[in-house]
């Protein structure tokens, strides 16, 4: 595994993940709000009067965890440990826009509580935030923490 094969799973795990569950028989909104990703630009701004989602993730820590060249045959590795940060914007001209940004909020926090990936990135510690205000939306934060090993 590498930062970038990192990247691409948490990145794609979340879109598949979103798309599911907003656009079944339970949709909230009728609509899937957009998602962007830090690093990835769209030209157009997203529109103030829908819900919206902008991705990122945050290295923490990418130390040594084994040494390699143990009676095993252990090879080199290293741990890299990490947040994945949803930022959920929320219109402030819905009526119910805070009480549909908590729902969203804990979906998009459930996706890490049950989902798994093919490289074996490991979750844990997800939490809401709810942030300051902006001009044309309510905001809140979803973190959660990752963790994977890259073997040299």
């Amino acid at each position: 595994m590498t930062d970038l094969t990192a990247r691409n799973e948490l990145y794609t795990l979340f879109t598949d993940t979103w798309g599911d569950v907003l656009s079944g028989p339970t949709a909230l909104l009728g609509y899937i709000p957009e998602v962007r990703y830090r690093g990835i630009e769209k030209p157009d701004k997203p529109l103030s009067n829908k819900f919206w989602v902008m991705n990122s993730l945050e290295i923490i820590d990418q130390y040594q965890s084994c040494l390699g060249g143990g009676a095993n045959g252990s090879k080199k590795s290293w741990t890299t440990e990490g947040m994945f940060i949803s930022q959920l914007f929320c219109p402030k001209n819905e009526n119910n826009g805070v009480t549909n940004g908590w729902k969203l909020s804990i979906i998009i926090r459930d996706v890490f509580r049950t989902k798994n990936t093919s490289g074996n990135i490991w979750f844990k510690n997800q939490k809401i935030v709810p942030l300051e205000d902006e001009a044309h939306y309510h905001r809140f934060n979803v973190i959660t923490e990752y963790q994977y090993d890259e073997k040299a």
